[in-house]
């Protein structure tokens, strides 16, 4: 086993997403090509382009689909801990018990543990993405990987994408075995 901090490319998984100009996502057949609107059949693609290939023959006024790709890697041990020590919070309290006509007794003590499920979600993908394609600043420029961008991904897309995440740091039962 080889350890290294800088992840080769052909060990990063490729997500993709297509999406509709709302940032929802757009139905995809079981290869992830996009279908039309409410149908089983692939939207066409422009002559002498490559199967995948996101530029599509589609009449005018149609919706078209925006593919949204990320390169992820597999978290780190130091990573996944600096996650789980950021994101989990331990604190003991002591309660005191008042009793009618007696003095104030000092009760067992209580622990309480806060998870912070939004903060583990936006550094799980930030250390996680090593690249990504289709996002794009305010200004139409490419955008950096970067908090304010990973924040203002829709909802749906950053709970899938840190499921991917999981999965692919993770063993799976297959691979755990009996």
């Amino acid at each position: 086993m080889r350890l290294t901090d800088k992840p080769r490319e052909e060990d990063l998984d490729i997500v993709a997403y297509w999406i509709d100009r709302k940032m929802k996502p757009w139905p995809v057949n079981s290869e992830n090509m996009p279908l039309y609107r409410d149908s089983e059949e692939l939207l066409p693609q422009e002559p002498g382009k490559e199967p995948g290939s996101v530029a599509f023959d589609i009449e005018q006024g149609e919706e078209f689909p925006e593919r949204v790709q990320f390169w992820i890697k597999m978290l780190t041990g130091k990573e996944n801990d600096d996650i789980q020590s950021a994101v989990i919070s331990t604190r003991t309290a002591r309660h005191r018990v008042k009793r009618a006509g007696r003095a104030t007794r000092s009760a067992t003590a209580s622990v309480e543990t806060d998870i912070d499920v939004a903060l583990s979600s936006r550094m799980k993908v930030k250390a996680a993405v090593v690249k990504w394609e289709g996002i794009e600043d305010e200004n139409g420029n490419p955008a950096p990987i970067a908090d304010k961008y990973i924040d203002l991904l829709p909802g749906w897309m950053r709970d899938d994408l840190v499921d991917r995440i999981s999965d692919t740091s993770n063993l799976t039962e297959e691979e755990l075995g009996e």
